[in-house]
């Protein structure tokens, strides 16, 4: 079932029920600071997903495959993001004791607004799972 963003934003297929787009951003993305690759970020109120540029179609609607996502997170999954002054790092749980870590830079005078959406959704995550 194809859903549609509101606000004439670009249109979605494959969301959960129930699952809400909070945040889409051009991003360069990868572990290391050294190594980015561009993409697109798609903040959910229930996964992160990154998907390189050429998702994208040129009218804006981005048809997705999970399988073709560089980076898909459940938001539950997400332990921790920090601010740096042009990045958020994210960090993850997996098998290793740290976890899996990601740099994601949107630009300059996107990294307040990304980190607030991201911390955001972390926090109604755990909330939901305490009700």
């Amino acid at each position: 079932m194809e859903k549609t963003l509101e606000k004439g934003e670009s249109a979605f297929e494959n969301l959960n029920e129930g699952e809400v787009v909070i945040e889409k951003k051009t991003v360069n993305y990868g572990k290391s600071l050294f190594k980015q690759t561009a993409g697109h970020l798609i903040l959910t109120n229930q996964r992160l997903m990154i998907l390189s540029t050429g998702a994208i179609s040129n009218d804006g609607s981005i048809n997705y495959d999970e399988s073709r996502c560089d980076i898909l997170k459940l938001v539950q999954d997400l332990i921790s993001v920090k601010k740096g002054f042009s990045r958020i790092t994210i960090r993850n749980r997996n098998r290793n004791r740290n976890g899996d870590e990601y740099n994601i830079a949107p630009g300059l005078w996107a990294v307040g607004s990304l980190y607030a959406a991201v911390m955001e959704a972390i926090s109604d995550q755990s909330g939901n799972a305490t009700k």
